[in-house]
């Protein structure tokens, strides 16, 4: 997708998926992968790294951000509220995209399974930090980076759910 039409496509288009490319159903169905079964999981693997996008923007808008004009930190407070909410709303879209196999993943009996399960919740345990972390205007340290390996993991997890 050319960058000058980012702006003008839908959000949902853009965080639809994790690949360059969204990967046909067609594609799907010729490897015999029923396509409903993992969709809901590809979609929570794209709003894992949508989240992970938007705290790495956040924290280049603190990084930035100089307290000299009153305009700049009224704009600052009304992106921070917007922000906020998005980032919210795509917290309780990964939690209910991923509810299925929440329940089954972490009774696998499977080692590596389980590591990559724990490695995928990691950050979700700490989204209730996300808030005092905005309110202070303080960097988001450990939290991106935890994100990216949840979703490496998500994706290593993607055949496992397939065949289970």
């Amino acid at each position: 997708m050319p960058l000058y039409k980012i702006l003008d496509t839908d959000e949902d288009q853009l965080v639809s998926s994790l690949f360059a490319a969204e990967i046909p159903v067609e594609i799907f169905q010729r490897l015999d992968i029923e396509y409903s079964k993992i969709e809901s999981w590809l979609k929570a693997v794209g709003n894992m790294e949508k989240l992970r996008l938007l705290l790495l923007q956040y924290n280049d808008v603190v990084k930035h951000t100089s307290g000299e004009s009153d305009a700049c930190e009224q704009g600052l407070v009304i992106y921070l509220q917007a922000l906020f909410c998005d980032i919210a709303d795509t917290t309780t879209n990964i939690i209910k995209l991923i509810e299925p196999a929440i329940n089954i993943l972490p009774q696998t009996g499977n080692a590596d399974v389980e590591k990559l399960f724990d490695l995928m919740i990691a950050p979700l345990k700490k989204a209730e930090d996300i808030e005092d972390i905005v309110k202070s205007l303080r960097p988001f340290d450990e939290l991106p980076e935890q994100l990216n390996n949840a979703v490496l993991a998500m994706v290593l997890l993607t055949p496992w759910l397939i065949k289970n």
